[in-house]
């Protein structure tokens, strides 16, 4: 598709935290819209190191609503001025693509569309635990010292370990309390539930103009029994990225100690994003 022709569409954001079935979505939106798709190339937070690309869609967008909104320029010249970082890096580290993005999102104005998709945080450091002791590739030097420590700490000890060094102090549960409120929230457990009806509705959001004959046989070509060779969901392979494709895996993992450690850190955060009615799980 040409530029012309993009810059007349909303830019789509997919915004989201680690292990939430970013993968998944990522391929669905490459299929629906693969002229439109912006590249996670190179590594690392791809989106802020150069301008938004008008009409792209960008998946796996991980930011804060308050650092997302710094992203498309909101508060430009305060954020400059009180020297506001962004994912470890001052705004002035990168200054064409946040004037840039002023530019188009704050002063013309260019419509855009975003979805957000969390999980429940327990399940997201049970994947977290296996995705980074086994499966997941080795990209970087800290993936890589990571996989050696948690292979050399007991199961307990990793998921301590995990729930301290990453989800912890990433912030996960600060991304999750800031998008509470969005029109556009949506869980991954309610795509593992039914996984048509929820794209079927992320698509409507985004205005992504594909028939929905065609939209389903993309569910299909992506779903967890295709991308596992006809393995079902709940059949567990620890070596694969789709490990199990179920909710509730915390139950089977969690020791009393690793449950009082995670409410320890993270509070009410589970009642707040509507996982569990009281503290008493």
């Amino acid at each position: 598709m040409d530029e012309k022709k993009m810059n007349n569409q909303p830019t789509i954001f997919h915004i989201t935290h680690h292990k939430a079935g970013s993968r998944w979505v990522t391929a669905v939106l490459n299929s629906c819209a693969p002229n439109r798709f912006v590249s996670k190339i190179p590594r690392g937070y791809y989106y802020i190191k150069s301008p938004i690309k008008l009409g792209g869609v960008y998946p796996a967008v991980h930011l804060s609503k308050p650092d997302f909104e710094a992203l498309l320029g909101s508060n430009l010249w305060g954020n400059f001025w009180h020297k506001k970082h962004l994912l470890g890096k001052p705004l002035l580290h990168y200054p064409n693509s946040y004037i840039t993005n002023w530019y188009n999102f704050e002063k013309r104005q260019q419509p855009y569309r975003k979805f957000i998709i969390i999980r429940d945080l327990r399940d997201t450091i049970v994947s977290g635990y296996f995705s980074f002791k086994i499966s997941h590739a080795l990209v970087t030097d800290n993936i890589s010292k990571l996989r050696k420590t948690l292979n050399s700490l007991s199961q307990e000890e990793g998921l301590l370990y995990l729930m301290d060094e990453i989800v912890n102090r990433l912030g996960y549960h600060n991304f999750q309390l800031s998008w509470l409120k969005d029109e556009a929230l949506f869980k991954y457990e309610d795509l593992l539930a039914d996984q048509y009806k929820v794209f079927e509705q992320i698509i409507d959001h985004c205005q992504i103009n594909i028939d929905r004959k065609n939209l389903h046989e993309i569910i299909r070509d992506n779903s967890f029994e295709s991308m596992t060779g006809g393995r079902q969901r709940g059949q567990e392979d620890i070596t694969s990225h789709q490990r199990k494709g179920v909710a509730g895996e915390w139950k089977k993992h969690f020791s009393a100690r690793v449950k009082e450690k995670f409410k320890q850190h993270f509070d009410d955060i589970l009642i707040k994003t509507g996982y569990e009615k009281d503290m008493n799980w």
